[in-house]
């Protein structure tokens, strides 16, 4: 078994000797590449010390013909490239067996992130086990930020992974959201007893009866769009997938019609927001600011208007 169960973390070493190894036994969907491989040595040279520097001035012609004889040779084959265990940036060479850890917080750590996921199709049971383990402590137990995370990523990445690792990653990201429902802030204040009843149900919410059932056609419309606005998942939660900026141009366009919302907008703002944070498995506290709302781009604005809310009432 080459891939390696035994540690979690996001491994670029351990990330490219696994693809390295599908790439030739043929016995996984191959996924690196030239673009790939590229990739992996500019973070391996940020992020490593050098194997072995060619020093021209001291004439280490031994080190110099051999070493970089070999690695520019490789570049007239991808399978060259991929056999030697080093590569060579200017007169500098490098090793790839060296351990480099990735966080959230590094570049295209979604990217990496799935590449190790996809390595859990040889043993599918231990999906739950990896995906629960970096909500702890890559995500601190913020559920909303993971599994937008995690949908993300899916959806950005969705050919690297096989059908059956997917329907799992799925399911486990339900559970979750079931089992930590609402994660907005780990202090947030206590709400009145009146802005609460806001959050039970779309009747608390929305003005009018034939309101809720425009609302609720909206939703089918954005479940069924081409683009996949929403999702419903195993347990018939909504999941919001696209931007947050086009969930505002959404609420904003629902504000327009005042007979939606119970109250002005503006004095139960924070209300609304958790209202669709909870409906939508979303965190918009950034988003939903003032400020924030008001520089929504028009063409989204436009767009929501006439695609959805005027299907839903075409009268």
């Amino acid at each position: 078994m080459i891939e390696n169960f035994n540690n979690f973390n996001i491994d670029l070493a351990d990330i490219y000797f696994c693809e390295k190894q599908y790439y030739f036994n043929k016995s996984f969907p191959r996924v690196i590449n030239q673009d790939i491989l590229t990739k992996i040595q500019i973070e391996f040279s940020k992020r490593t010390e050098p194997n072995f520097v060619i020093d021209v001035k001291t004439h280490n012609k031994n080190l110099f013909s051999y070493e970089s004889g070999l690695y520019y040779n490789s570049l007239r084959s991808f399978d060259a490239q991929l056999l030697l265990e080093y590569f060579i940036t200017g007169d500098r060479g490098f090793t790839y067996d060296i351990e480099t850890i990735l966080s959230p917080a590094d570049p295209d750590y979604d990217f990496w992130f799935i590449l190790k996921l996809r390595q859990f199709d040889a043993k599918i049971s231990l999906i739950e086990n990896f995906l629960k383990s970096h909500l702890e402590r890559s995500f601190e137990s913020n559920s909303i930020k993971f599994i937008e995370f995690i949908n993300l990523g899916i959806l950005q990445h969705s050919n690297f992974l096989t059908e059956r690792v997917l329907e799992i990653s799925r399911k486990v990201t339900e559970k979750i959201s079931i089992v930590l429902p609402m994660e907005i802030t780990k202090t947030k204040r206590k709400t009145k007893q009146k802005e609460a009843v806001l959050f039970e149900d779309l009747e608390d919410v929305i003005y009018r009866k034939d309101s809720v059932q425009m609302f609720l056609k909206i939703e089918q419309l954005l479940i069924e769009s081409e683009e996949k606005y929403l999702v419903k998942g195993e347990f018939e939660n909504l999941i919001w997938q696209k931007s947050k900026k086009d969930l505002i141009a959404l609420i904003l366009i629902l504000k327009e019609y005042d007979y939606f919302f119970k109250g002005t907008f503006e004095s139960h703002r924070s209300s609304y927001r958790k209202f669709f944070e909870k409906r939508y498995n979303i965190s918009l506290v950034q988003q939903f600011e003032p400020k924030k709302t008001e520089r929504i781009n028009l063409e989204d604005y436009k767009r929501f208007k006439y695609s959805f809310i005027v299907g839903a009432n075409p009268n």
